[in-house]
């Protein structure tokens, strides 16, 4: 068989419209030993195949698939059983939609309530406002100072860690 007819059987086989002569043609080529490179790849899958043909079923297949076949069901689960599981997930789903429930529900704002009165804490003179920024600015800076002595602590470690690592 040539070149150009195998490559079209090996189409027609890819489609799944081959014969069955067309398989057993295709197999005999690929089971000689002068094979072109390109289609090399393909030799052990036909080679695969046609070995499997030659397999044969035990002679007591059939009894031990009978048997098989005979062995009792397994259990059914018992109908009290299933009320508990369901019971189990209702009480579940339950749960999760009360606290759904709680979780997504909006505070209801009341007529009565009133927006904070902020003016008995504004500054009356500027001496006030100047000493309130002057408090702000040194919490500001007593934070800022902490969070400077921090991050010199860790880079002492880091640095010491490479040491180490270097060494």
């Amino acid at each position: 068989m040539d070149y150009n007819q195998i490559k079209l059987l090996l189409d027609k086989y890819w489609e799944g419209e081959t014969s069955l002569e067309e398989e057993v043609q295709l197999r005999a080529y690929f089971a000689q030993d002068n094979i072109p490179e390109d289609l090399k790849p393909l030799q052990p899958l036909f080679a695969f195949f046609a070995a499997e043909q030659q397999l044969e079923l035990d002679e007591d297949f059939e009894r031990k698939l009978l048997t098989q076949l005979e062995e009792p069901a397994p259990p059914r689960i018992a109908p009290r059983l299933r009320l508990y599981q369901w019971g189990a997930r209702a009480a579940a789903l339950a749960l999760l939609v009360v606290a759904a429930f709680y979780l997504f529900q909006q505070p209801i704002e009341s007529a009565d309530q009133q927006a904070v009165d902020w003016s008995s804490h504004e500054a009356q003179t500027p001496e006030q406002a100047w000493e309130q920024t002057k408090a702000a600015l040194m919490l500001v800076s007593r934070k800022l100072n902490k969070g400077a002595g921090e991050a010199a602590k860790g880079v002492a470690k880091m640095e010491t860690a490479t040491k180490i690592i270097k060494n």
